[in-house]
């Protein structure tokens, strides 16, 4: 199993930390912990931490990037489908689209989007999606010419 670790083959085995806290691993693959007094036992990748109290209590710690650039602009969707955010912020990682127009309009991968197969943002609300510099949206609106504004958040 690459990056990671077989439960399987670790059935009914005892693991000991530097600090004589044991977790043991079950033939069923649940596991017990017998942390010193007063401690906790860890499992870490170096970044995100999982910590198994002495009660039986879990605690974890994720590490994210945080976003911390951004930028914000303002398009016309018509009822011709189209492409969306041409220059997209350099690793972006999530994008807020609010649609400010007065009839729903639709998001999708092509310029095939329509009513029919895309997701809809209604009148006068946003939908926030983890969409990637790389990913291309195209947008289409159920009327006339509609108002969307675009937030980009990336690292």
């Amino acid at each position: 199993m690459a990056g990671g670790i077989n439960l399987d083959e670790l059935a009914d085995v005892t693991l000991i930390d530097s600090n004589g806290d044991e977790i043991n691993v079950n033939a069923d693959g649940s596991l017990n912990v017998t942390p010193t007094a007063g401690s906790e036992v860890q499992i870490t990748d170096g970044t995100d931490t999982l910590a198994i109290n002495a009660d039986g209590s879990i605690n974890t710690s994720i590490s994210e990037a945080s976003l911390d650039t951004l930028q914000n602009s303002e398009e016309t969707v018509t009822t011709t489908a189209a492409q969306v955010l041409t220059s997209p912020l350099a690793n972006r990682k999530c994008v807020t689209i609010q649609n400010e127009g007065s009839d729903d309009v639709y998001v999708g991968s092509s310029a095939g989007v329509t009513a029919a197969n895309g997701i809809k943002i209604s009148r006068r609300s946003s939908a926030t999606y983890n969409f990637g510099s790389g990913a291309a949206i195209f947008m289409v609106a159920a009327s006339g010419s509609q108002s969307v504004r675009f937030l980009e958040l990336g690292v």
